[in-house]
C-alpha cells in the first residue's frame, strides 16, 4: 500500500492502477487519497489495518487463554484472505 501511494504522489504512470485514477493537476493530497479511492486501492487499505490489528491482538493478546486468540487471529486471517481474493 505505501509503495502505491509513493507512486501516487510521485505520478508514477506506468503503473496502470495510478494512470486510471490521477492526474498531474491534482494536489497532493488528493493524489493520496486517490490510493483508496478505487476498489483495489480500497481493499488494500483494508487488508493493511486488519493486517495491523491482527498482529496487535498477537502481541497483545498474552493474558488471554490460547484457544481464544487462535480462533481470533484464524478470523481474522481468513477475512484478511477474503479481501485479497477481492484484488
Amino acid at each position: 500500500f505505501i509503495v502505491l501511494v509513493h507512486a501516487f504522489v510521485v505520478n508514477d504512470f506506468t503503473v496502470a492502477y495510478v494512470a486510471g485514477n490521477s492526474n498531474t493537476q491534482l494536489p497532493v493530497w488528493y493524489r493520496v487519497a486517490a490510493t483508496w479511492g478505487a476498489h483495489e486501492g480500497s481493499l488494500l487499505l483494508w487488508v493493511l489495518l486488519l493486517s495491523g490489528w491482527t498482529l496487535a491482538v498477537a502481541v497483545f493478546s498474552r493474558p488471554v487463554p490460547a484457544d481464544i486468540v487462535a480462533r481470533v487471529l484464524a478470523v481474522m486471517g481468513m477475512v484478511c484472505a477474503g479481501f485479497l481474493l477481492f484484488i
